[in-house]
């Protein structure tokens, strides 16, 4: 991020409007509002497609909206395949100049996000979620603010690293597409770096420098993160254990586990299991 879109956040005000949560989406569950406040939609799990002021984007793990006063929206999940979300209603302005000014931070913050790191922004906005159910305390408003600062600073350097020019190719950036789909298909196997390489056609270690002049990490790195990421939404959304969960992701041993957890997410996967929030059904 460059000193200009620091600076432009320093004087930004961020306010809770007191709407947030975690959400399971029902399976007759459909979208079609039109804002009144800011909110940032993040998505855990599940498909399906948004339009947002007339444009089509897809919905999946990774998903991040942010939603502007005036903004249109119309939301499908995929029936198959449905949708848990983390929500976040607030406010902002300039206390420089005002309200009104706060929409040049508009400007920043883009719309629609891709997050690769799906655990590391859940378990930030999971502590913004904590805060709002602190109504006491000297500097709630201002952990509020600071956090809800940390996630769109964090969605804007994510949008300018995939906005920059890559020397990849259009064919290069497939193989790389194609083994993060087939990694988070069969996360729960033992990933092979030879099937990979058959799957994409190279060798493994072309692969592997591809996937890191793409992604910024190494494969190695990415399926490790893919399978704390989905550790997380089953630790949050199953009643499996701790020991479960690292089995069924492929762990023989449940304390090398843990330590990879709490490498990722800084906190134990008990620990995350005791302070994250399930997802609540939306009627």
């Amino acid at each position: 991020m460059n000193g200009k879109s620091v600076n432009r956040f320093k004087s930004i005000w961020i306010e809770s409007s007191h709407q947030s949560g975690k959400a399971k989406c029902e399976p007759g569950w459909d979208w079609n509002t039109t804002f009144h406040d800011y909110d940032i939609w993040f998505v855990l799990s599940g498909t399906g497609l948004m339009q947002l002021n007339g444009l089509s984007y897809p919905i999946a793990p990774g998903s991040c909206f942010i939603f502007r006063q005036g903004d249109k929206v119309q939301a499908k999940q995929n029936l198959d395949d449905r949708l848990t979300v983390i929500y976040i209603h607030f406010r902002m302005e300039d206390l420089l100049i005002g309200p009104e000014a706060a929409s040049g931070l508009d400007v920043l913050v883009p719309s629609y996000s891709e997050v690769d790191d799906v655990f590391t922004l859940e378990t930030w906005l999971n502590q913004v979620l904590d805060t709002e159910e602190e109504n006491e305390g000297e500097f709630i408003q201002e952990r509020f603010n600071c956090l809800m600062k940390l996630v769109l600073m964090h969605l804007l350097d994510t949008h300018n690293s995939k906005s920059e020019p890559t020397s990849l190719s259009v064919k290069q950036k497939k193989i790389v597409r194609t083994a993060k789909q087939y990694v988070r298909e069969h996360i729960a196997s033992t990933i092979e770096y030879d099937n990979l390489a058959d799957l994409t056609g190279v060798s493994s270690r072309y692969l592997n420098r591809l996937f890191k002049q793409d992604t910024g990490i190494s494969l190695k790195e990415y399926i490790t993160r893919a399978r704390i990421e989905r550790a997380s939404h089953l630790l949050t959304q199953t009643s499996m254990s701790v020991g479960q969960v690292a089995e069924s992701l492929g762990y023989s041993d449940i304390y090398f586990f843990s330590k990879q957890f709490k490498k990722y997410g800084g906190q134990s996967p008990s620990y995350f299991r005791s302070k994250t929030k399930p997802a609540k059904p939306v009627y």
